[in-house]
């Protein structure tokens, strides 16, 4: 089981998550494909927004960190606070 995965669909962001995620994380997988990160079965996902914010409610095993992408509207209070 991976500790961590980081899922964004912007490839260069990707790298750049990689780089951050293996200096902070170790087995931390950073992708754009939702379906294997969810196969890999995390104990904490971080998603960009533009991916879907009702993950969180879709996959309550998880704890989830949505944050909003290039061009987001930054995640409202209500759903910030039903992350929590």
């Amino acid at each position: 089981m991976s500790t961590a995965v980081v899922i964004h669909p912007d490839r260069k962001a990707q790298r750049v998550l990689q780089r951050i995620a293996a200096a902070a994380v170790r087995g931390a997988i950073v992708t754009g494909d939702l379906a294997a990160a969810l196969a890999q079965n995390p104990a904490i996902a971080v998603v960009d927004a533009s991916l879907g914010n009702d993950l969180p409610a879709r996959y309550p095993q998880i704890a989830w960190v949505v944050v909003p992408g290039d061009g987001a509207v930054p995640l409202d209070s209500t759903r910030a606070a039903a992350l929590l």
